[in-house]
């Protein structure tokens, strides 16, 4: 399976080896250069959870996301990566594009725009200009992220003469 194949999917797939030796096919939400030079994945891995439905306790598909050095993950055939959002560490953009991993079931907009300093984005993450973001939020799949409620800077960072 691809991720083109994969709906609900945002990312390539990666097979990650884990500590014990286990593999595991994950999602690439992102890759991240730190200061030391490395690279470490984001990855997604779908397991699951119990939930109560009207009484009924009944298991859930549950994303987790993890970070993941590249010595533990192999690319998978077929699967393009040349999409794979990259930040580096120390550089905070004004303002992101979250693609969330969606869970069948599971209910809320698919894309949620963030200011670039909040610690609350979960799936994938693009890096974006005022205008773009501003464009995103007037989808009706998008939202503006409930914690750090980026639409009134967006807003002013629009009208300033200087958008970055």
């Amino acid at each position: 399976m691809t991720s083109a194949d994969d709906k609900d999917g945002v990312g390539p797939w990666v097979t990650v080896r884990l500590p014990d030796g286990q593999d595991l096919r994950a999602m690439v939400l992102q890759r991240r250069l730190e200061h030391d030079g490395s690279w470490w994945y984001e990855v997604v891995i779908t397991l699951l959870e119990r939930d109560n439905v009207h009484g009924v306790m009944k298991a859930v598909p549950a994303p987790v996301s993890f970070w993941a050095p590249p010595a533990a993950c192999t690319p998978v055939e077929g699967e393009d990566y040349s999409l794979v959002p990259t930040t580096r560490a120390g550089h905070a953009a004004r303002w992101l594009v979250e693609r969330r991993v969606q869970v069948p079931g599971q209910e809320g907009p698919l894309l949620l725009v963030h200011r670039g300093d909040c610690g609350s984005v979960r799936g994938s993450r693009e890096e974006v200009d005022p205008q773009r973001a501003w464009q995103v939020l007037q989808r009706p799949d998008a939202a503006q992220c409930a914690v750090c409620r980026p639409e009134r800077a967006l807003i002013a960072a629009l009208q300033s003469p200087r958008s970055p």
